[in-house]
């Protein structure tokens, strides 16, 4: 009984925050700047309350598929916030199934698909309640700080174009976040983040830097293996003179 009135309040709470978050993005046109900042701002309070609401209301284990449905199904980008946070709990293979899942979302943004769906392998996994409310809390925090400094700019970067060639960081991201790589799969998060970020908050810089960050990430994946390999091969080619 407490479970189906816990899940009724939240089914209540999630269609209240959608269609406020729907009615904003609607009657942003044609408004001023500085109109639109306070807006932003008062989007951003309201959404951040009821994520840290959630978590704190949180009893026993809940899907990846709730988790991500926690305001990602409203605000597309955030769904790739939501979908790349798992990577870094340290949950055994949790990055071999994110990473697949993000390969899988870059196809459908590739074919301009906003409304994106997980997998429904990665949508049933389970998290505990102290995991699952941590993301939830960790996701509060960074759209609050990301509202402070990010707003509508650079446009031509979070169109629908903008939008389809995310789907090439994404992609890439998602591989580096399925390989083995130490610290692959947080620099690869912390780009998925920044771009999940500015196409959520309309900012075309934050989408530049998060191509940047997604570029370094690939730059550290490839040296990373092959300056241990060179390192290796010069030990041991000097051990074996040595011994000569």
């Amino acid at each position: 009984m407490k479970l189906w009135i816990l899940r009724a309040l939240c089914d209540h709470l999630m269609t209240s925050a959608s269609m406020a978050l729907q009615a904003f993005k609607r009657s942003r046109v044609n408004i001023n700047p500085s109109h639109s900042s306070r807006k932003l701002m008062a989007m951003s309070t309201s959404l951040s309350d009821f994520l840290r609401g959630q978590a704190e209301r949180l009893q026993g284990e809940v899907t990846l598929g709730w988790l991500t449905a926690q305001a990602g199904s409203v605000i597309p980008g955030l769904l790739l916030v939501l979908t790349a946070l798992p990577s870094v709990l340290p949950v055994p293979g949790v990055g071999n199934l994110t990473g697949g899942a993000l390969v899988l979302m870059a196809h459908a943004i590739w074919r301009g698909q906003r409304c994106l769906n997980l997998p429904a392998r990665l949508a049933g996994m389970r998290l505990s309640a102290p995991h699952a409310a941590r993301l939830l809390r960790l996701l509060a925090w960074m759209h609050d700080a990301a509202s402070l400094h990010l707003r509508r700019r650079g446009l031509q970067w979070v169109g629908d174009r903008g939008w389809a060639w995310a789907a090439l960081p994404v992609a890439a991201m998602g591989v580096v976040i399925f390989l083995p790589i130490p610290l692959g799969n947080v620099f690869g998060t912390v780009a998925l983040v920044v771009l999940g970020l500015g196409h959520a908050l309309e900012d075309g810089l934050a989408v530049v830097a998060a191509w940047m960050l997604s570029a370094l990430t690939l730059v550290y994946t490839v040296a990373l293996p092959w300056g241990l390999a060179t390192f290796g091969q010069a030990l041991w080619v000097s051990w074996f003179s040595a011994g000569g």
